[in-house]
């Protein structure tokens, strides 16, 4: 018969029995954990992902008994090391993690809570870096020495007594009886038996490695610099603790000085504290001067030495931008290696955390400012510094001379390509330079314009001196149709009358139409266009070439607009046509024959459009000219000509998505609008009415409304 009361009293029997086990051991006094950790720093800012993943390596049911921090000099792994293993030792103390462990030896499947017996800190430095200052310290580097501070931390009297030799079998039995964490601090310092001996360690213990460079194929975590919000809270958190007033200003100058670097921030707060001027650290961490600097890189550098293709790799490196970096070949071409030995060196680098490597566009950069500054200063004082420079200058003028031009690359190059000129402009390399800004004129359509257009201003101004107007041909009236209208005015208030009486009859022409045009009335556009066509000599030079072309679809384009005036279609087709032609005649010496036949045809689909309404033939022609695009304001103005077409076909998700892709372009180019007719249109009309809520299928059942055969609606 089934009885309530007795089983209720059966159940707290239970109860206080488990109780009454449990109640001791919460009670009891925490556990004992030999170690010989110093003394415990504040939780490290920014380091949550990797603090989870150490505890994901470290926990019993880890795989591996080895796992690694790696990273460059002073990004903070020793920090890291100690508070992971203090964080262990807490909760070695804790009465609640030890009545977690009872009560999984007796629940199954309930997870230990992966505490150590004991914690053993071992550094190969021989250098300790505090606040206030770098200090000499003994280093540990040798195996006996190593197993003998084993024995000691663990309290072990026969293990100090045994020979070194034997004292290396039993330190491992030790290891396998007890729970240990073993951190062995700069592991490329100690001697490679250090290595057979970490690879012999059993479980349950566990080893930490902390170093520069990758070991073996143990798991490892690599450790960036602090992003810049937790550089700033980790300065803020040393000011105060040092009584230091901050203000927002110094803080970011720091924060960018230090490039998030632990370290450097540390020791640049206690500099600051001791009475160095802010102005004067700041120069120190930008030129990589100092005993910080030679610290993280100054060790690295020695051993670096020893391998020559490596550190050849690493001086040419220095020469490149430091966000951009540099690709696999420009390093290789600018160090004056073949690939196999390129490769290995590069290899060296990356493993030495003195560089990264980003896999998909396969380019190298220097992990922090400081590494690039030491490397800066390396380079200066190598004897071999102007043949890099050369070479570094040669790889970039072979790629700019391709053609076509490889944009794609160019794109990717923009930062090292400016720096190409201003070194040619360092070193009154005037002609090179010219030849470049000829070459580059892409870089206009990148990025801010003003690094160029500086290059151009020094080129103006030693032509002048030098009497050298023939370096001028083709700077002049290609910036002013791509330069903005800031330059354009710049260069008719500044420069037109000096530069005027060093170009020939021709370039005068063109640039005075283009300087005009939209300015004046159309028939003197016109008549002024047709003139600079006439002066120009195209089978002459490849600059003539181009603009006689550059001025035939000018003229197409003035004489088919209608906002202004009523257009021409019929002119406007005979002037693009001629242009198709001299592309033909002359095809062989344009830089970018596929591109101006691209834009010509273009504007023909543009014509029929607007002449005939011809819209969906148009829109296969300009399918077929977007490979060939080059510059981003004709990507935009394809874009939005293509939303605006699929409109007047009532393809209304296709004008909203070419026209959702169109509008970040103009925006990357500073533009509200194109200066178009269906720019405008596009401005003006269709995009409100399309980014409204609901508005594609207002739009849709608009031009059901009007009898057309739309796309079915779909969301």
């Amino acid at each position: 018969m089934f009885d309530p009361e007795g089983l209720w009293q059966l159940f707290w029997d239970i109860l206080l029995g488990l109780m009454r086990r449990m109640l001791p051991r919460l009670l009891s006094q925490p556990r004992r954990v030999d170690h010989n950790l110093p003394g415990e720093a504040p939780r490290p800012i920014g380091r949550e992902q990797a603090l989870r993943w150490l505890r994901e390596q470290l926990s019993p049911s880890s795989p591996s008994a080895v796992c690694a921090l790696v990273g460059p000099g002073g990004v903070g792994k020793t920090y890291l090391g100690l508070a992971i293993a203090h964080e262990y030792l807490r909760w070695a103390e804790s009465r609640l993690k030890h009545l977690q462990d009872w009560l999984c030896r007796h629940i199954p499947g309930c997870r230990p809570s992966g505490v150590f017996e004991a914690i053993i800190y071992i550094s190969a430095q021989n250098i300790l870096i505090t606040p206030g200052g770098i200090r000499s310290q003994r280093a540990q580097t040798q195996l006996p020495k190593i197993t003998e501070e084993i024995a000691r931390t663990l309290n072990d009297q026969d293990l100090l007594r045994q020979h070194p030799s034997e004292r290396r079998r039993s330190v491992l039995d030790a290891l396998r009886r007890r729970r240990t964490l073993l951190i062995l601090d700069n592991l490329e310092e100690m001697d490679s038996e250090v290595l057979d001996f970490i690879r012999q360690v059993p479980s349950p213990s566990r080893v930490l490695i902390i170093s520069r460079h990758l070991v073996n194929s143990w798991p490892a975590y690599s450790l960036e610099a602090l992003d810049p919000k937790s550089a700033r809270r980790l300065i803020h958190r040393e000011a105060a603790e040092k009584g230091l007033e901050l203000t927002s200003e110094e803080i970011e100058g720091l924060a960018q000085a230090t490039g998030g670097l632990p370290l450097a921030i540390s020791i640049s707060v206690a500099r600051l504290k001791r009475g160095i001027p802010m102005d004067r650290l700041l120069e120190e961490l930008r030129e990589g001067r100092g005993d910080l600097a030679e610290y993280m890189v100054g060790r690295s550098v020695e051993v670096l030495r020893q391998d020559q293709d490596a550190y050849r790799l690493f001086l040419a490196l220095a020469l490149f931008d430091l966000g951009a970096g540099a690709h696999r070949a420009a390093l290789g071409a600018t160090a004056d290696l073949p690939e196999e030995r390129r490769d290995k060196g590069l290899v060296k680098l990356v493993e030495w955390s003195l560089i990264e490597h980003e896999r998909k566009a396969d380019r190298f950069r220097f992990r922090h400012p400081l590494i690039h500054a030491r490397a800066v200063r390396a380079l200066e004082e190598d004897q071999e510094a102007p043949a890099f420079r050369q070479r570094w200058i040669e790889w970039y003028q072979a790629q700019l001379a391709e053609r076509p031009q490889n944009i794609p690359l160019l794109r990717a190059e923009r930062p090292n390509l400016l720096q190409i000129l201003e070194a040619l402009r360092q070193e009154d390399r005037m002609e090179e330079l010219a030849q470049c800004l000829w070459e580059a004129q892409i870089l206009l359509d990148e990025g801010p314009a003003e690094p160029y257009l500086d290059a151009v201003r020094s080129l103006f101004r030693w032509s002048l001196q030098h009497q050298r107007g023939d370096l001028l041909q083709g700077l002049t009236w290609d910036l002013l149709a791509r330069g903005g209208p800031v330059w354009k005015r710049e260069f008719a208030e500044q420069w037109w009358k000096q530069l005027r009486p060093h170009l020939s009859a021709g370039q005068q022409a063109v640039i005075e139409a283009e300087m005009r045009l939209w300015a004046s009335p159309k028939q003197k556009n016109v008549r002024s266009l047709q003139e600079a066509f006439r002066a120009l000599q195209p089978e002459c030079s490849e600059v003539d070439a181009e603009q006689a072309i550059s001025v035939c679809n000018d003229l197409g384009f003035l004489l088919m607009d209608d906002r202004l005036w009523r257009p021409d279609y019929r002119s406007a087709r005979e002037w693009l046509e001629r242009g198709l032609a001299l592309l033909q005649q002359h095809r062989t010496r344009l830089r970018d024959p596929q591109q101006w036949e691209a834009i010509l045809r273009g504007n023909l689909a543009l014509l029929i459009a607007r002449a005939e309404g011809r819209y969906a033939e148009a829109m296969r022609i300009l399918e077929e000219i977007r490979p060939h695009l080059r510059w981003k304001r004709d990507l935009a103005e394809w874009h939005l000509v293509m939303a605006v077409y699929s409109y007047h076909l009532c393809r209304i998700r296709e004008a909203l998505r070419y026209g959702r892709e169109g509008d970040p372009l103009l925006r990357e180019l500073g533009m509200e609008q194109l200066d178009t007719k269906e720019g405008e249109e596009w401005a003006t009309q269709i995009r409100a009415r399309l980014n409204r809520p609901f508005g594609w299928l207002r739009e849709w059942f608009r031009c059901q409304l009007r009898g057309k055969s739309p796309e079915p609606p779909r969301a």
